[in-house]
């Protein structure tokens, strides 16, 4: 088996206690309190949590207390063909659960699947069918029984005394036909396991496969299984997209509900250890879900994470997708709180215990949909096709299905797309639209030239070569040059010949002159609020590919920012 680590931290009340890890024997291991096993085995993943599970002397009352979506996701992990000693272990509510999860595909079920859970609970020996299959959710037995065999003729069509001579036949009570040869040894055993041992329960299940319509059984079966699946917060999938609908975050929480008792889908189990993570960031939430949560919210926060995993139409046994998701369940939270509280630790508790979490992140969510739209009309401007690249790849990671933050135009130089988590990057972001806004006004009557006329003039001889890899920046930069060295404010494209000249008229000690930064952009400024952001960012492009230069180094093709006439 694994091997056994005894945790270096235990959890005492709100305590926590410290002492030395090691590894431990499975005696050792059974030797601890039932609470502190249950504690490991939560805890655990993969093959570790399963050895802690099986080693148990008591693990048929400790797997029960361990949420349904933490065994699947075991199972998922470890592949199911080896989990007969797990199945033993779990209730059957539990199993049936996990067959919810795990067979059901939109409303129907997947019969391989399901014989593979038949399977399952024939390895784990006849007191695990006897045990299981009665106690599950009888529409869904029916449902798959019904797929795998058809009962041709029952006892009425036999004389009593074969009924009595035949008791302990099956077929001698029911002629069965087994509808997959693949699978008829495997369903056959199980009946004559039920047959031999849960006479009455046999009886029934047989009954129950002949008489139900199909129609009408699988409608049944797929109504309890809905309601399972809401009780644990897996919504329809369209329904789910409501998590992400628009909620306005600006007017206080007033008109927020109050939280009311949140009903355990699983009384005997504890909500997934999961959702409450343990790199916990220096925010907000962060220091909520270090102090400790109780078990009704971590309920809560499952069923938020389980109805966003349906929203984004994410499989809940696969264990990245489900920690991406849980992720991003966690930064809008984060984003909504911090936004609500306004950064106050003691007001973010206050409203983390008395508004639902759902409206927490959609109040979150909705802060980054405002900046989506904003966006989005921003890209039917005409500046648009102009904008720099980095200004584009800021509004594409607004686009996105889910508004993600680019954090190019920033000074730390970090280029990585990221989910929005902060007030910090929505008002970042709030200034770079700004930004945008104020390079559209500019260009759309600030300037005493048009785009459009831009747009229009021949390059040829030039670098760029054709007015479609032109950029506002380009345009921009190549008009102030010109200001600087003939007075006109225009994009004619410089000569070549008087690089050398504009490079002494901008530097100062290799970066571009403070003076004529901050003349540049205060005039820019007085031509439109915002707009001084854009002269910064276009003359830090200079500064970093033209001014650092030598006068000698100075080579046209390879002077960014600028439109050259080569020839000239």
């Amino acid at each position: 088996m694994s091997r056994i680590n005894l945790p270096e931290k235990r959890k005492v009340g709100h305590l926590t206690l410290l002492r030395q890890g090691r590894e431990i024997s499975p005696r050792e291991y059974n030797a601890l309190a039932a609470g502190e096993r249950l504690t490991m085995i939560r805890e655990a993943r993969g093959r570790q949590k399963y050895a802690l599970m099986v080693e148990a002397r008591d693990g048929d009352s400790l797997v029960p207390q361990v949420a349904t979506q933490e065994l699947y996701l075991m199972m998922r992990e470890l592949g199911l063909e080896d989990m007969a000693e797990a199945v033993t272990l779990a209730s059957p509510e539990q199993f049936t659960s996990l067959l919810d999860l795990d067979i059901w595909t939109g409303d129907d079920i997947d019969i391989k699947k399901a014989t593979v859970w038949l399977q399952l609970i024939l390895d784990g020996g006849e007191e695990a069918v006897c045990d299981i299959l009665p106690a599950m959710e009888s529409e869904l037995v029916v449902l798959i029984f019904s797929r795998l065999v058809t009962v041709l003729q029952g006892p009425e069509v036999f004389e009593d005394e074969d009924v009595i001579d035949n008791a302990n036949r099956l077929e001698g009570l029911y002629d069965l036909h087994y509808i997959d040869s693949e699978n008829a040894k495997l369903v056959k055993s199980i009946l004559d396991v039920l047959f031999q041992q849960q006479r009455a329960f046999f009886l029934w299940l047989m009954e129950a496969v002949r008489a139900e319509t199909p129609s009408m059984l699988l409608e049944q079966a797929f109504q309890f299984h809905r309601g399972r699946m809401l009780d644990h917060g897996f919504s329809d999938p369209v329904d789910a997209q409501q998590v992400y609908s628009y909620a306005d975050p600006h007017n206080g929480t007033a008109h927020y509900a109050r939280k009311a008792d949140i009903p355990s889908p699983e009384p005997m189990a504890s909500a997934p250890s999961y959702v409450v993570r343990a790199d916990h960031p220096q925010d907000l939430l962060g220091e909520i879900l270090a102090a400790g949560i109780d078990d009704e919210t971590a309920w809560e926060f499952s069923l938020l994470l389980n109805k966003v995993m349906m929203a984004d139409a994410v499989d809940p046994g696969d264990r990245n997708a489900l920690e991406t998701v849980l992720g991003r369940v966690y930064r809008l939270l984060s984003l909504g709180l911090e936004h609500f509280a306004e950064g106050h630790a003691d007001r973010a508790r206050e409203l983390f215990e008395e508004l639902y979490l759902q409206d927490i992140f959609r109040a979150g969510y909705s802060l980054t949909l405002e900046l989506q739209q904003w966006a989005g009309n921003m890209k039917n401007s005409p500046v648009f096709r102009w904008l720099d690249e980095t200004y584009v790849h800021f509004l594409e990671g607004l686009l996105e299905r889910r508004p993600r933050f680019y954090p190019g135009l920033g000074p730390d130089g970090n280029t990585q797309m990221q989910e929005f988590a902060t007030r910090r990057q929505i008002r970042q972001a709030t200034g770079w639209l700004e930004e945008i806004e104020a390079q559209e006004h500019l260009f759309n009557g600030g300037f005493p030239f048009s785009l459009e006329k831009v747009g229009d003039a021949s390059l040829d001889g030039c670098v760029p070569e054709v007015a479609e890899d032109l950029t506002l920046s380009d345009i921009f930069l190549t008009a102030l040059a010109n200001k600087l060295l003939d007075g006109e404010f225009v994009p004619d494209p410089l000569p070549a010949s008087r690089l050398v000249e504009l490079h002494g008229l901008i530097t100062t000690d290799g970066r571009v002159d403070a003076q004529l930064r901050e003349g540049t952009v205060a005039w820019l400024e007085e031509l439109q609020p915002d707009a001084g952001a854009f002269g910064h960012y276009c003359l830090d492009l200079w500064q970093q590919e033209f001014c650092p230069l030598a006068p000698e180094d100075v080579e046209p093709r390879y002077i960014g920012g600028l439109i050259i006439a080569l020839g000239r």
